[in-house]
């Protein structure tokens, strides 16, 4: 079972157990509201491709250097 993690006062789920329970090795996962970019950084860690989008630019660039790292 993935870890959740708490940010801002609220408790998140890890998306981790959605992502290798819905995806294979490869495959595309489409994020439209990337935020932070945790969903990216899980899904390239796992060896899947990545498509985020969000309507907030400054989400767009913190996830831009998470995964960078």
């Amino acid at each position: 079972m993935a870890a959740n993690y708490v940010r801002g006062g609220v408790l998140w789920p890890s998306p981790l157990g959605a992502i290798l329970s819905s995806s294979r090795v490869g495959d595309v996962v489409l994020d439209p509201f990337i935020g932070g970019g945790t969903t990216a950084v899980v899904v390239k860690n796992f060896g899947r491709k990545f498509l985020g989008c969000d309507i907030n630019p400054e989400y767009v660039s913190i996830a831009e250097e998470r995964l960078k790292r």
